[in-house]
């Protein structure tokens, strides 16, 4: 998914499913920011200590269903989703 994106150091990116983070740190020392939306607060949690942990200054986090986006803060150069749709 981040080569698809090609981010560069400018870009503002939006992930959708945060999951454990891994894909977040990939695309924040890439992007100039990521915002990603996690709906599962225990895996936010978790994600954002790591952020922490690795010193990742440039993520913005939001529980929350990313269906919707992040609309206050759009546009975004990219947009990565990292998560299975939800079934109808």
């Amino acid at each position: 998914m981040t080569a698809a994106l090609t981010p560069r150091r400018r870009d503002r990116i939006l992930e959708i499913g945060t999951g454990s983070g891994y894909q977040t740190a990939i695309l924040a020392r890439l992007a100039g920011i990521v915002f990603t939306v996690e709906r599962l607060p225990d895996l936010l949690v978790e994600a954002e200590e790591r952020f922490r942990r690795l010193g990742l200054t440039n993520i913005r986090t939001r529980l929350g269903d990313g269906a919707a986006g992040w609309l206050e803060e759009a546009p975004f150069d990219g947009i990565s989703r990292s998560r299975r749709p939800a079934r109808a």
